[in-house]
């Protein structure tokens, strides 16, 4: 997972030198979203994000892109390779909205395909936990416990990734960082 934080890093940074301190974090959010086959050693799908009033959330935009890819190339709506896991970068952690909604879509009982998905893995990766603005947590200790009762319950594997992990690239001019972030899902 570590290629996909960088990834998701980079993006994030290139947007947060676009949009500036005038914005809310929010709208300098960014996130990636990769399906590995279950040797680990193949992408089978990928896709990046950031924050649009128009797309919605971040989280949203990348599961329904996950949904889209399984309906138009898998021909099985949400229906993924046996074995596989679902790496999902934010750079800040899920709102309370998006963790239920989140969880909501993995359920254990009731979720779409979980019959079928029952030997996917799926892991959820962030940088900062969100502690400000519309839906955020009042700590990272209020976060991490709904986490446990949300998404660890749902199915969802999570951790806070350590920002030097991750790679910022906020040295790098946007020119530069751009391209680095499209190579990325090549070099696993």
């Amino acid at each position: 997972m570590k290629w996909l934080a960088k990834l998701a890093s980079r993006v994030h940074d290139t947007l947060a030198l676009l949009f500036g301190p005038a914005f809310h974090p929010s709208q300098a959010m960014s996130g990636a979203l990769a399906v590995v086959d279950a040797s680990g050693e193949n992408v089978l799908f990928g896709v990046t994000a950031n924050y649009n009033p128009k797309r919605g959330h971040v989280e949203r935009q990348l599961m329904a892109a996950l949904f889209e890819w399984t309906k138009n190339t898998l021909g099985a709506p949400f229906i993924l390779p046996p074995g596989c896991s679902v790496n999902l970068y934010v750079y800040n952690s899920p709102c309370q909205e998006c963790a239920r909604a989140l969880a909501l879509t993995i359920q254990l009982v009731g979720g779409w395909g979980r019959a079928a998905n029952r030997t996917v893995t799926w892991n959820l990766g962030f940088t900062s936990y969100y502690t400000a603005g519309a839906n955020s947590y009042n700590s990272s200790v209020a976060a991490l416990l709904d986490y446990r009762e949300t998404l660890a319950r749902a199915g969802w594997n999570f951790a806070r990734v350590d920002p030097a992990a991750a790679a910022p690239a906020a040295a790098a001019p946007p020119a530069a960082a751009a391209p680095a972030a499209a190579a990325a899902p090549a070099s696993t």
